[in-house]
C-alpha cells in the first residue's frame, strides 16, 4: 500500500480557511440584523397592542356615552309629555 496523503492540494488549506472565516463573518453580520430587527418588530408589537387597548377604549367610551344620549333623549321625551298632559289650555294656545 501507498502512504495517503491527507489532502492531495496542501496549498488550498489557507483558501478554505478564508473562506470559511468569510462565511463566519457573514453570518455573525446576518445575525446582528436578525437581532436589530427583531428589536425593531418587538417595539411595533408593543405599539400595535397599546393601540389595541385605545381602540377598545375607545369603544367602550362611546357605548357609554351612546347610553347616556338615548337616557337623555328618553328624559327629554317623558319631559315634553309631562309638559304637555300638565299644560292649562292658554299655553297651549301659545306653544
Amino acid at each position: 500500500m501507498l502512504p495517503r496523503d491527507p489532502d492531495p492540494f496542501p496549498n488550498t488549506i489557507p483558501l478554505k480557511v478564508a473562506v470559511t472565516s468569510n462565511m463566519l463573518d457573514d453570518v455573525r453580520v446576518h445575525l446582528e440584523t436578525v437581532g436589530e430587527q427583531k428589536a425593531v418588530l418587538d417595539h411595533v408589537v408593543e405599539q400595535v397592542a397599546r393601540l389595541d387597548a385605545m381602540s377598545r377604549e375607545a369603544q367602550a367610551t362611546m357605548r357609554s356615552l351612546q347610553t347616556e344620549r338615548e337616557l337623555a333623549e328618553r328624559i327629554e321625551r317623558s319631559i315634553q309629555s309631562l309638559r304637555a298632559r300638565t299644560a292649562t289650555p292658554e299655553q297651549k294656545r301659545m306653544a
